[in-house]
């Protein structure tokens, strides 16, 4: 039974050694991953009279590199992206920190960029299954594994929405005559876009080929070629 063990052991341990390639190397993902990210995130579909905006799935796609490679690497990338996303909004004109006394707007710019988006790694802490992954396995990943998929995006959006509200209450000037109007406005201008486009992103993700797509991204990022 020992000898059975330390056999199937030694074939476990040569299956999870993973030969770094090109289709499995973690910068080309992370390159891959940053661009799409920044370019649906500074893409609007939709404005909100009131404040907020709807991008396309460009959280969902800054959730993708968590989701393949955990909570470590998933957290400096999204603050990388954060620190990124607020060079991009800068420079193309975007509206930033209006109503933020100048003394508190440093503090806001590390809240609202790459803490707000760094929240994003959180969702790498969801369990999931480890399988003894083929190609030939997505299928049954799938079924396991999509909660963390799915959830672990909709926690990221929380968060995200946590902090902003924060920051708004303690920072921007007071949008309400009164301590609870202006909670209750701040919470509503936040919600507006990461609501709209967190309910989008899950109406796409029920559809089950693009699941199966987004898990066989991850098994050709993870594993050696097949």
């Amino acid at each position: 039974m020992t000898k059975i063990n330390k056999i199937s052991n030694a074939s476990k341990n040569l299956h999870k050694k993973i030969t770094i390639t090109l289709w499995n190397n973690k910068w080309l993902w992370a390159v891959i991953l940053m661009v799409v990210s920044l370019f649906l995130s500074a893409f609007r579909i939709l404005d909100f009279p009131e404040g907020g905006s709807v991008t396309f799935m460009g959280l969902f796609v800054l959730w993708l590199y968590t989701f393949f490679y955990g909570w470590k690497k998933g957290f400096v990338f999204s603050m990388v992206f954060g620190v990124l996303r607020f060079v991009v909004a800068k420079y193309t004109g975007e509206f930033l920190l209006v109503g933020v006394p100048e003394k508190y707007k440093l503090f806001v710019i590390v809240l609202e960029f790459p803490i707000a988006y760094g929240v994003f790694s959180v969702g790498g802490f969801l369990p999931q299954k480890h399988n003894d992954e083929t190609i030939f396995q997505i299928d049954e990943n799938i079924n396991s594994n999509t909660n963390q998929l799915v959830y672990g995006y909709l926690l990221g959006v929380f968060l995200q929405y946590v902090v902003y509200v924060i920051t708004a209450i303690m920072f921007y000037d007071p949008k309400g005559r009164g301590f609870a109007e202006n909670v209750w406005y701040c919470m509503r201008y936040d919600a507006f876009g990461l609501l709209f486009e967190a309910v989008l992103t899950y109406l796409v993700l029920l559809i089950p080929a693009v699941r199966k797509s987004v898990f066989y991204l991850k098994f050709i990022a993870t594993h050696n070629a097949q």
